[in-house]
């Protein structure tokens, strides 16, 4: 249904990704990994970023959907 509607407008999703992540519940050293290990800012909460550092958690919440 969703490809039918497609051909024919814009179709726009809201969903609930950040709700999706926070269920996870993170902690300061999963969002920063090994490669930010080291930066000088807090991380934690920079949901965009876990797409770097976990990416096989932001695929699965994608394929909830």
């Amino acid at each position: 249904m969703i490809e039918a509607i497609l051909k024919e407008r814009i179709l726009v999703l809201d969903r609930a990704m950040g709700t999706m992540i926070q269920r996870l519940q993170f902690s300061e050293q999963q969002f920063r990994s090994e490669r930010f290990k080291d930066h000088p800012c807090p991380l934690e909460g920079n949901n965009d970023l876990l797409s770097i550092t976990q990416p096989d958690a932001i695929k699965n919440i994608h394929e909830q959907y």
